[in-house]
């Protein structure tokens, strides 16, 4: 059965070009799947004849003709309509992918995160050289266009490897009829048609720019007219995202046309051609306006330059706007970075802000250091202290912050790990239904250090992770953020730890050793300082045996000062622990701490859908799904080899 459907379309492409790409998706590891090669009415060639004649040797090669040249949009819809893969994705015959694993990669991935689109990245391809990336970085799972700014790109269609059963259903076709940005419109399309979004960020594309491709050559007045119309359509795809829709606008009409389109129709259009341009273009945006039902804001260049095709006469001030458009600017923007401005006032606005977010100059309302945080249902019982007054008696040590609900699987081990590097350890548990409790009470009467701990209850049910906690008020007693300062207030010491009920410390001497050298540093320091150290993720098969993710070194600030203007805030789909005075940040690279994850638990089910968009619960969430899924039951056992003893 074919797993991927590799679409081709050609036209007129050199011979170098066209064997490198072809040979890039004949090199790649995968096994099953075809590639289809779509020829656009391409001038008769015998080199280039007996280069496809070559390829079609190989049975995952086959070739489709257009008698005539119908344009690209069409030669890409052919490809669609003859692929019979699982999922489709569009290569153009000058370009080439970089490396040799990237259908093993992105087959791999569209299976876990069970997304209907999955973008990847690419990068610029010059005279042989490797440059900038296509898109901006971004990983993400399961995520809707709205959720991320870096989602918002509407071009490069061949950075997507797309479910072909969900591009059949959705009839994503390409528009035959325009010419000119017709995977903008496509892109748009494709994207506001799901909900299911995921992303990579691996480099596997290659992007030709110095070819003689349209994008590069002179255009005729009816291509502006074709990109104007593309446009138009890309809007009309956006409609139910009409914020998303006006800073699409907005960055055509106010940026590319001022920057790109006017100084290229200077160069290749006449005069007349360049009034009836800028009439099309005014009363584009009007048109706009009508399909959003919106005012959309307008630019003063576009206002400028609209004004001045509409009033000019004769050829001199032609010759005097191509000057300022094609030259000026580009020695402008050299000076302007030359001396320095735009770092200047950069710096200025972080400067500002870190000063805002360090020093406390502005402060949330609802934690003030010294009265009282009431919450939103009146549950004066639950306020949150006077953090001023606390942090002043706090004693020397370390409190361990604990939260559990329902860890009777772990937390005996969690437990006893740590316990005996710490002052205080305030447990505080969460409507657990389980025996988690009774096993915290078993410890305080049986363990040697079980008068250490302190078992408090937390009796509201807490926001989970993402939508549910974006959709909480910060001041609420089921908010994270409010729930985690809760938990801080619980805590008698001059040095806190949070930790999580799947963590333990290394069972290592020497690492335990250097792990308690930190902690005594945070609590004899006499100015705030915290610890920003490493957790490894170990994924567990049975009660003793696992993975250890190697690649999975995850970075948080979990030991810090108990001060008052130190404590969590409300940030996008979770909490955040916030500094709002200077701190000391301590970077240690040895892995003190293990997150153990069990594979015949739920992991997730913290968080409100499996939707994310953060590197950390990427590729927490890829990995467990990849043990479970591709790599397969029978083989789990031999995958985790790696002992719980030796950690």
């Amino acid at each position: 059965m074919i797993k991927v459907s590799i679409l081709v379309p050609l036209y007129n492409t050199s011979i170098d070009e066209l064997q490198k790409c072809i040979d890039s998706l004949l090199g790649q590891e995968f096994e099953r799947y075809e590639i289809i090669i779509v020829d656009d009415g391409s001038d008769l060639c015998p080199a280039r004849e007996s280069l496809l004649t070559d390829y079609l040797v190989d049975s995952k090669v086959s070739l489709i003709r257009h008698c005539k040249n119908l344009g690209l949009p069409s030669a890409r819809n052919t490809g669609l309509r003859a692929a019979t893969g699982e999922y489709v994705v569009h290569v153009d015959s000058d370009d080439f992918w970089i490396t040799t694993d990237v259908l093993q990669t992105l087959y791999e991935t569209a299976l876990i995160d069970g997304c209907d689109v999955l973008r990847f990245n690419g990068q610029y391809s010059s005279n042989g050289r490797l440059g900038r990336p296509i898109v901006r970085k971004l990983n993400c799972i399961n995520t809707p266009l709205n959720s991320d700014v870096r989602l918002q790109i509407f071009r490069s269609v061949f950075l997507f490897f797309c479910r072909r059963e969900f591009v059949l259903e959705n009839n994503l076709y390409f528009n035959s009829t325009i010419h000119l940005g017709e995977d903008a419109i496509y892109v748009s399309k494709l994207l506001v048609s799901t909900t299911k979004i995921s992303s990579v960020t691996n480099m596997f594309y290659a992007y030709t720019i110095d070819n003689g491709s349209m994008m590069r050559s002179t255009w005729r007045y009816e291509d502006f007219v074709d990109e104007n119309n593309a446009v138009v359509e890309v809007i009309k795809n956006l409609s139910s995202y009409p914020k998303i829709a006006i800073i699409y606008s907005w960055r055509r009409y106010n940026m590319y046309m001022l920057k790109a389109l006017y100084p290229r129709a200077i160069m290749d259009l006449s005069r007349d051609e360049l009034k009836r341009l800028s009439a099309l273009y005014v009363q584009t945006r009007k048109d706009i306006e009508e399909i959003l039902g919106l005012s959309l804001p307008v630019g003063r260049a576009f206002k400028l330059t609209s004004w001045y095709y509409f009033s000019c006469r004769g050829g001199t001030f032609d010759g005097l706007l191509a000057l300022i458009l094609q030259k000026s600017y580009p020695k402008a923007k050299q000076y302007y970075k030359f001396f320095g401005v735009s770092w200047i006032f950069r710096s200025i606005r972080y400067r500002v802000k870190y000063a805002i977010a360090k020093f406390g100059v502005v402060l949330p309302p609802k934690f003030s250091y010294n009265r009282p945080v009431e919450n939103l249902e009146g549950l004066s019982s639950y306020n949150l202290q006077p953090r001023h007054h606390r942090s002043k008696a706090a004693k020397k040590g370390l409190s361990v912050m604990l939260r559990v609900k329902n860890e009777e699987q772990g937390i005996v081990e969690c437990i006893e790990s740590i316990i005996d590097l710490c002052a205080e350890l305030v447990i505080v548990d969460n409507n657990s239904v389980d025996n988690t409790v009774d096993l915290v009470k078993q410890i305080i009467s049986s363990h040697i250090g079980g008068h250490k701990i302190k078992l408090h209850h937390y009796p509201f049910q807490v926001a989970r992770c993402g939508v549910d906690h974006d959709r909480t008020p910060e001041n609420s007693v089921h908010s994270l953020a409010y729930y985690y300062n809760w938990c801080l207030d619980k805590c008698s010491y001059n040095a806190v730890i949070k930790w999580d009920a799947d963590m333990v410390v290394s069972k290592h001497q020497d690492k335990r050793a250097e792990f308690q050298t930190l902690i005594d540093m945070v609590t004899n320091a006499r100015l705030p300082t915290a610890v920003n150290f490493i957790t490894q993720s170990f994924y567990l098969s049975n009660s003793d045996e696992g993975y250890l993710a190697s690649n999975e070194l995850n970075r948080e600030i979990r030991i810090f000062s108990n001060r008052a203007a130190i404590f969590f805030i409300k940030k996008k789909n979770f909490e955040s622990l916030a500094f709002f005075v200077p701190a000391r940040i301590i970077h240690p690279d040895s892995v003190f701490s293990f997150e153990l994850k069990r594979l015949w638990q739920n992991e997730f089910d913290h968080w409100s859908s499996v939707s994310f968009a953060t590197a950390r619960k990427v590729a927490e969430y890829r990995s467990f799904r990849r043990l479970m899924l591709v790599v397969g039951s029978s083989a789990l056992n031999d995958y985790c080899s790696t002992s719980l003893s030796e950690l």
